[in-house]
């Protein structure tokens, strides 16, 4: 930028004795370029730096991992699931869809709404399940909200980011909760398209642990 500013001077410095309307023209480029310049530099220094945990998901995410097929895993806040999701990604070298839902009965001001920045227990969660994805080798696509239907926003979710699958585990309420609120299975399956299905996964899955490399033969 230093060389083409000394460059451009002398051209408009030459320009100066012999023609007026050139020298108006260098001008306007000049002040133009020097004003975006001015605000680029503006906008870098005001625009927040991405948190740890977001640098860890953009890092951990390979150039293809928006065009492999995609399962979302409902997490009910813990990572119980990991295992058992993360194997049938492995299989179908599938990318997860980790979508953790938080259950606010009551309305907020957007000033004083959680988000994934603001919820350290979400962010607990997520790096937990990013340390397992790195295990079995299968990105991870983290997925955050507040609502007072997670159902609902589970569907929104499973719909826009293009899921194949929604990955649920088993119940944990009683006869009587089921029966006042309704299967959570069965209220998400009303809600989303039929080519989405909905698997129920045990946690752990077949084996705790993702399957060993095989060991290559020594030739002598």
């Amino acid at each position: 930028m230093g060389w083409l500013a000394v460059i451009l001077i002398a051209i408009w410095i030459t320009l100066a004795f012999t023609k007026l309307h050139a020298v108006v023209f260098v001008t306007v480029v000049l002040a133009i370029g020097l004003s975006l310049r001015g605000l680029t530099r503006f906008a870098q220094k005001k625009r927040p730096k991405p948190s740890l945990l977001r640098q860890a998901i953009l890092e951990q995410l390979p150039v293809d991992a928006m065009l492999r097929p995609k399962f979302l895993v409902a997490t009910a806040g813990s990572a119980q699931l990991a295992d058992s999701a993360l194997q049938l990604c492995q299989e179908h070298n599938a990318a997860l869809v980790v979508a953790f839902v938080r259950d606010v009965a009551l309305a907020v001001g957007a000033e004083a709404r959680l988000t994934l920045e603001t919820d350290p227990a979400a962010q607990a969660l997520f790096a937990e399940w990013l340390e397992h994805g790195h295990r079995y080798g299968v990105p991870i696509i983290p997925m955050y909200d507040t609502g007072n239907n997670p159902t609902e926003l589970l569907a929104e979710a499973a719909a826009i980011s293009g899921t194949e699958r929604v990955l649920i585990g088993t119940s944990r309420r009683g006869s009587l909760h089921q029966l006042i609120k309704g299967s959570f299975q069965r209220r998400l399956e009303i809600l989303l398209p039929p080519e989405i299905p909905v698997e129920v996964i045990e946690p752990g899955g077949p084996g705790t642990e993702p399957p060993a490399k095989a060991a290559q033969p020594v030739t002598p």
